[in-house]
């Protein structure tokens, strides 16, 4: 089964990364959803960019206990993160509540979250050499940009016990191909094109 996970939340009819957008995921009926995080101070905010302030950015925590969200899939993109012992202490209340995964583009960040007891996984434009590139970060999934996915690589990695998720596909056209090439699951802004 291919999951469809709600990137940002349903960000293309509400705030990406927004409380709104998170609840209208669910309602919409996605599996899960995706989100970035970073860390400032010993707090994490649900933001994309960096060099935004947090503002008005929900607190992870927030997200997390949010009802709406109970038993969903959440992928937790880490943006900029200086403790991963702090993120652990946050998440770990959530592991029988959540499917979590974490993950990162950053190898820093990932060499941090190997030894994390989630899903792991190693966010890519393109991959070369994808099993090692896993192994080397204890991770159980891939997260790779849709246009570079293959059935030749969806083949590789299922063989090897591993998952592969595409982003961000926002058109039925290729929502229909990747789901053809048996990804593990699909990351959207609009989680309504599972519907068509």
């Amino acid at each position: 089964m291919t999951l469809v996970l709600a990137h940002r939340g349903a960000s293309g009819h509400a705030p990406e990364n927004s409380i709104e957008a998170f609840k209208l995921a669910s309602k919409m009926n996605a599996d899960g959803i995706e989100l970035d995080i970073h860390q400032h101070g010993n707090k994490f905010y649900v933001h994309h960019d960096q060099q935004d302030s947090p503002g008005n950015a929900p607190l992870l925590q927030d997200v997390l206990a949010l009802p709406e969200l109970l038993n969903m899939t959440m992928f937790i993109e880490i943006k900029s993160m200086q403790n991963a012992e702090l993120l652990n202490q946050l998440l770990n209340p959530y592991k029988t509540k959540l499917k979590l995964h974490v993950q990162s583009f950053e190898l820093s960040i990932l060499e941090m979250i190997k030894n994390l007891p989630y899903e792991i996984g190693v966010i890519a434009r393109t991959a070369n050499d994808p099993l090692a590139l896993l192994d080397k970060y204890n991770a159980s999934h891939l997260s790779l940009r849709y246009d570079s996915v293959t059935a030749e690589l969806v083949e590789i990695l299922h063989e090897d016990g591993k998952k592969l998720y595409c982003w961000t596909v926002n058109k039925q056209e290729d929502f229909a191909k990747m789901k053809s090439l048996n990804v593990d699951g699909i990351i959207t802004n609009y989680p309504e094109l599972s519907n068509n």
